[in-house]
């Protein structure tokens, strides 16, 4: 099945883990190198400084803990929904 202003590109419904693939091929070197960028370095990062000198060493050093345990709990999440039970 094709979806509507795709470029005429198939997918396929993912029915099970065993049958998930990526497309693979379509992608370019300098493409890859910018996905990678921005995800490293996103408004997160950017905005990180700011939030220290609002919050402070201590509140801002609690918060990314904070916020990394639920970042790890939520991968743990999204891992445990794609294994097959």
């Amino acid at each position: 099945m094709a979806i509507k202003g795709d470029g005429g590109r198939r997918y396929r419904c993912i029915s099970s883990a065993t049958e998930f693939s990526f497309f693979r091929g379509q992608s370019v070197g300098y493409s890859d190198a910018g996905n990678i960028i921005v995800s490293i370095v996103g408004t997160g990062v950017l905005g990180l400084p700011y939030a220290f000198r609002v919050a402070g060493w201590f509140a801002g050093s609690l918060g990314v803990i904070i916020i990394g345990f639920a970042t790890y709990y939520s991968m743990l999440l999204l891992v445990s929904s794609f294994l097959p039970h």
